[in-house]
């Protein structure tokens, strides 16, 4: 049994030369004094080859005189075939309690980050290590995302990208076959185990992560201890693997479904934000900002197209070298950005610095970063290019190319948009003053013939035919008059936009223009009777509201044929599809309107009544009316003041919208 003669046992000491533990003898004597004999009491005894050999002792004391122990009579049973097999059963044990806490990890949660710390420990129990390695691809083009959890003496979790080509990791994947290495070599190239080097790695084994047959990443464990792992622990791992592929994969994918649906509410988020931003500077600092989110990187840079100079024109940067970039434009001629802005194609470039179509920045070292270039398109046409740096290695990945370009197309919406909305705010500029200064021309012109015609008609001896056509020529330089400035007040209203509307009290602006009109035709007796709510009327608008107003009293004394003319206005609340308003009518006594023209009244260049037969005017005062009304957000119509009696006079109602809190 222990490989030894008889003669060479013969003066050895139990405890000293045979035994691995002497304590195991002490404890044997001690049973044999107290209770006279042992019955397959274990112990481990040395082999002459030095291996352990484990026995089973059973065995009486022999006694002397006075009850000492003089010798042991026993056997002892070789037992090391039965203990292997139940160290064997209780490892066996102690792997399936792990798989099955593994599978109800797998089960239970999600979230990547959960599922590699509870892997890594209960894989510890089973297997000496530092760090568990969890690495993934999206692709064979693509990169690896590696996640890394390092025992507390390190920094627990930690995610990193790095390029497929040229890593254990990528052999492992591509092959399907295990990688076990120990002692890292100075000289190790391969990305992924230099960096295990530099951290103090001695030992590592890879072995592929699959799922229904399809290999999509890698598990590896880490050690910094100078013990080797074996083909037996790769064995072991890639079952635990088997096991978990599943999991993990799906929790790579929830994690993906959770960017990307993080990843469209940032570009909703930023649509929402690029609204309201109409300045280049604005647009440009949004998107830098939500692609950093997405698709880190070290600098970034924005260029504007002049095609009409022929220009690349940086407009914004972002990153160490911002003044030299800055302070270079290029032709589109020239450079990757010029290529990029006639091609209109995005690309990923490993080498900037070595690519042929490079154009040196003055004061740039080339430091061979990795680069992602895409145009910035606006209605077929390429307006811009933005281009991401990340540092030599650091590649960006087709899916980050995928999402520059969306965040690239909404920049150049949003600066498409915000060239559109200077031009029409210049555009409306100058019309306001092509506008004033025709207007302004105009009545200078009809105040010359206005005092040429008044000199004409103090001239004596001026017979009754001359002063009627004097008469005339009065009235038609006051209608112009009247036709330019209601042509003036149209066109404000056009180019005028809710922003400038403040909280106005329309009973305020009813009893200021009622005033108005009666001093306003002081020959003749006009009665305006007001019947507003007690409290405040409150809309928004602006300073045409009493236009608006004045026009409709103006209507209802002019056309009114009686000496006193009588106009009743009231104001009461009303509601229409859900919302609230003010409706205020404006009722006269005057000859009323046909059902057939009240369809007609408010389009421009109608007359209330037919040329000859009553007063004149323009036809826009009414259309003025239904502009400033759908300006407000309200509208007007017509009705009969006796209803289906026309000639009982006219009612005129406009709805206003009520302002908040009134």
């Amino acid at each position: 049994m222990l490989g030894r003669s008889r003669d060479e046992l013969v003066g050895m000491s139990m405890p000293a030369d045979l035994l691995v533990r002497d304590i195991d003898w002490e404890g044997c004597r001690a049973l044999l004094a107290s209770q006279k004999r042992v019955v397959d009491y274990e112990m481990r005894l040395k082999r002459a080859d030095g291996t352990p050999l484990n026995v089973a002792v059973s065995a009486r004391a022999v006694l002397g005189p006075d009850e000492s122990v003089l010798a042991i009579d026993g056997t002892m049973r070789d037992i090391t075939i039965r203990k292997g097999l139940e160290q064997e059963a209780e490892e066996r044990a102690d792997l399936m309690a792990v798989l099955g806490e593994i599978t109800r990890i797998a089960a239970s949660s999600l979230e990547i980050e959960e599922v590699n710390a509870a892997f890594f420990g209960e894989i510890r129990k089973l297997v000496d290590c530092d760090a568990l390695l969890v690495a993934t691809t999206e692709d064979l083009s693509g990169e690896h995302t590696v996640s890394e959890v390092w025992s507390p003496d390190r920094t627990g979790q930690r995610e990193y990208r790095i390029p497929r080509r040229g890593t254990a990791l990528d052999e492992v994947l591509r092959s399907g076959n295990w990688i076990i290495r120990r002692d890292l070599p100075e000289g190790e190239d391969r990305i992924d185990l230099a960096a295990h080097r530099r951290a103090g790695v001695r030992s590592i084994v890879y072995v592929p992560l699959a799922y229904r047959g399809r290999r999509f990443g890698i598990l590896g464990l880490l050690s910094k201890k100078g013990e080797p792992y074996t083909a037996e622990t790769a064995e072991l791992l890639q079952g635990i693997s088997d096991r978990i592929g599943g999991a993990i994969e799906n929790s790579r994918l929830m994690a993906s479904l959770n960017e990307r649906n993080r990843m469209r509410a940032s570009l909703v988020e930023t649509a929402l934000q690029l609204q309201s931003a109409i300045e280049s500077a604005q647009i440009y600092e949004l998107i830098a900002k939500q692609l950093a989110r997405f698709v880190p990187y070290r600098d970034l840079s924005f260029y504007v197209v002049d095609w009409s100079r022929r220009l690349i024109i940086p407009v914004y940067a972002a990153g160490e070298y911002t003044e030299e970039i800055l302070a270079a434009p290029g032709g589109v001629d020239e450079g990757i950005v010029g290529n990029i802005a006639h091609t209109g194609r995005a690309e990923i470039i490993e080498d900037a610095d070595a690519d042929p179509r490079v154009a040196q920045i003055p004061g740039v070292p080339m430091t061979h970063d990795a680069l992602l270039v895409v145009p910035l398109v606006a209605e077929s046409r390429v307006i811009g290019v933005l281009e991401a740096y990340r540092p030599k290695g650091a590649f960006f990945s087709p899916k980050e190319l995928e999402l520059a370009t969306l965040f690239a197309q909404q920049a150049a919406v949003a600066l498409d948009n915000a060239r559109l909305i200077r031009e029409l705010q210049d555009s409306k500029n100058e019309i306001e003053l092509l506008n004033d200064l025709m207007f302004h021309d105009m009545n200078n012109y009809n105040q010359g013939a206005m005092g040429y015609l008044s000199l004409l008609r103090d001239l004596p001896r001026l017979d009754e035919k001359a002063q009627t056509y004097l008469q005339k020529a009065f009235h038609l330089v006051r209608e112009n008059s009247d036709l330019i400035e209601n042509v003036r007040k149209l066109a404000r209203i056009r180019i005028t936009d809710g922003e400038s509307f403040q909280l106005v009290e329309i009973g305020a602006v009813l009893r200021e223009k009622a005033e108005a009109l009666r001093l306003s035709h002081p020959q003749r007796r006009v009665d305006v009777h007001l019947a507003l709510p007690a409290g405040p009327m409150h809309t928004r608008a602006d300073s045409l509201l009493g236009d608006l107003f004045l026009n409709l009293l103006t209507n209802a004394v002019k056309y009114d044929p009686h000496e006193v003319v009588v106009i009743d206005i009231r104001g009461t609340e009303a509601t229409e599809n859900g919302q609230p308003y003010w409706r205020i009518g404006v009722i006269d006594r005057g000859p009323g309107i046909p059902d057939e023209k009240k369809q007609l009244l408010f389009r421009r260049f109608t007359r209330l009544v037919a040329e000859g037969k009553g007063p004149t005017g323009t036809g826009l005062g009414l259309s003025i009316v239904r502009a400033l009304a759908e300006k407000y957000h309200g509208r007007v119509w017509a009705e009969d003041r006796v209803p289906g009696d026309p000639a009982q006079g006219a009612a005129f109602y406009v709805l206003l919208p009520k302002a908040s809190g009134s």
